[in-house]
């Protein structure tokens, strides 16, 4: 086939492809609207059927507090807890980053009761050869 029929043939498939995608992106937004709409007009009834009191706004607003602030203490628990773990981790003399392989269903207690977690810990800081490897990328 020669070049200018290729280069033909794929300015017609792009426009193809252009006009499919305009006629797809065109039934999305018209169906997103209608959806929109449909929502938008079952929630309204909702509301003026039964509007909210100061009561239900502030109710609602208290829910929503203590919610957040028990989020929030989870989340900053566990990234306590991260902390922790990894001071502990960089205390048994493995390398900063370095992770360290467990086995399935064994816990840090059973390796520290055996001994493997330093071996675990020298293995993952060194190479197969003895050298030091870099830490890897954070």
């Amino acid at each position: 086939m020669d070049v200018s029929r290729q280069l033909s043939r794929s300015t017609d498939l792009a426009a193809k492809v252009a006009t499919l995608f305009q006629k797809r992106a065109a039934t999305a937004q018209d169906n997103f609207r209608r959806r929109v709409a449909e929502a938008y007009q079952s929630r309204l009834a909702d509301l003026v059927g039964k509007p909210m009191t100061p009561l239900d706004i502030w109710t609602d607003w208290t829910r929503y507090s203590i919610d957040f602030a028990q989020r929030s203490v989870l989340f900053w628990d566990t990234i306590r807890e991260r902390g922790n773990n990894y001071l502990e981790h960089v205390r048994e003399g493995a390398a900063a980053g370095a992770a360290l392989p467990v086995r399935d269903g064994a816990r840090r207690a059973d390796l520290r009761a055996t001994g493997e977690l330093r071996a675990a810990a020298h293995r993952t800081a060194r190479g197969r050869d003895g050298r030091s490897e870099a830490a890897p990328p954070t």
